[in-house]
């Protein structure tokens, strides 16, 4: 399945690097090094705001001819989410280029980047069945399979119009990249693993999905940014790869939340990865774990994973208690302290807002 593309893969090296430092960890360790990485970075209040940035991309960017399709698209819109991702590209823009003079350019940009975030949310959730999204019934509950569909495939391509307004094919050649890993990742997540016997293999699988799904986004739209200053070609291989790194890191937490908050925060149903079979970190490193000791455990877990049980509760419990969650933990922040170190590398005294945001990645509960 997806072991095909590892050596086509050119990013594993870098994802490989700290699959290894997590697992040679001890727990003891681990356990150490987060409550310590936690507590030393908490989250300052974050002054930078984007007032009506839903309200512009509706109006300014969705908005089209036909009534029942502009209401389908701006489903997810109705209720504000976490602006994460444009608030990074805002702030990372000013950490680049100080007083830049294409804060419009930067805003059209980071809209289209949100705009294919929903999308991807709208057919995320009719692949995986997910009634709820944001705290509201899902785009496919209200208006159907068909009609959702339509409306992400319509959003894309509203977000591919606006992008004609930078008057820069560069933009043209990442947003077309950005829609073939989204692609990808949607493939990957919706392809069954048979076996879990090979956990080089099996983790090594989890973190390509990983990268098409959330970590090319994120990374593709902060070298948008860089493409849209003035800033030298090195400046924007490193802007890729802070994005890279936070994608993962934020991926990763994301997908420990699904095992440690409740539906209320996350505003979807928890568990929903396991229901699904979604393999994630948290789940797999447990499996090894168990595996390695041959452990009842391991039996059940196993069979959850392959579809043969409904016993999501049992091996809910079995994460919570075993060491997986703070394997998880451990490599996102690996990934993060590589992107600061990255980012420090570009400018020494990177914004405090921005600072602040990527730890809100790695330090929340929703």
């Amino acid at each position: 399945m997806i072991s095909s593309l590892l050596p086509r893969f050119r990013y594993m090296d870098q994802l490989q690097r700290f699959l290894q430092i997590t697992r040679n960890t001890t727990k003891s360790d681990l356990i150490q090094f987060n409550n310590q990485y936690l507590s030393k970075h908490k989250i300052k209040p974050i002054t930078y705001q984007i007032p009506g940035f839903y309200n512009y991309i509706k109006q300014e960017i969705i908005q089209g001819d036909i009534e029942s399709l502009n209401k389908a698209s701006t489903h997810y819109f109705s209720k504000e989410g976490k602006l994460i991702r444009p608030m990074l590209n805002l702030l990372y823009a000013n950490h680049i280029e100080k007083n830049s003079q294409n804060t419009e350019q930067q805003k059209i940009w980071a809209a289209v980047i949100e705009i294919l975030h929903v999308a991807s949310l709208v057919h995320d959730d009719i692949l995986d069945a997910s009634e709820t999204r944001r705290g509201i019934p899902s785009a496919h509950v209200i208006f159907g399979k068909h009609r959702a569909t339509f409306s992400a495939n319509y959003l894309i391509g509203r977000a591919g119009r606006k992008i004609s307004e930078l008057d820069d094919i560069r933009m043209f050649q990442i947003y077309s990249q950005i829609m073939d890993n989204l692609t990808n990742g949607e493939y990957l997540q919706a392809m069954k693993q048979k076996s879990f016997h090979n956990f080089e293999i099996t983790l090594q699988n989890y973190m390509i999905k990983t990268y098409y799904k959330t970590a090319a986004l994120i990374a593709n739209s902060l070298q948008g940014v860089c493409q849209l200053t003035n800033i030298k070609d090195e400046v924007c291989e490193k802007s890729f790869n802070i994005g890279l790194h936070l994608g993962v890191a934020f991926q990763i937490i994301d997908d420990v939340l699904d095992y440690t908050s409740n539906t209320e925060q996350l505003g979807k149903a928890s568990l929903n990865d396991l229901k699904s079979g979604v393999l994630t970190g948290p789940v797999l490193f447990e499996l090894f774990n168990q595996q390695k000791i041959n452990s009842p455990e391991y039996q059940l877990m196993n069979s959850v994973l392959l579809g043969n049980s409904k016993q999501y509760e049992t091996v809910n419990s079995i994460v919570l208690a075993g060491e997986g969650i703070e394997q998880s933990k451990f490599l996102a922040y690996q990934h993060t302290q590589e992107a600061l170190k990255i980012l420090s590398s570009i400018n020494t005294q990177p914004d405090q807002d921005l600072i602040s945001l990527i730890f809100m990645f790695i330090n929340r509960n929703k």
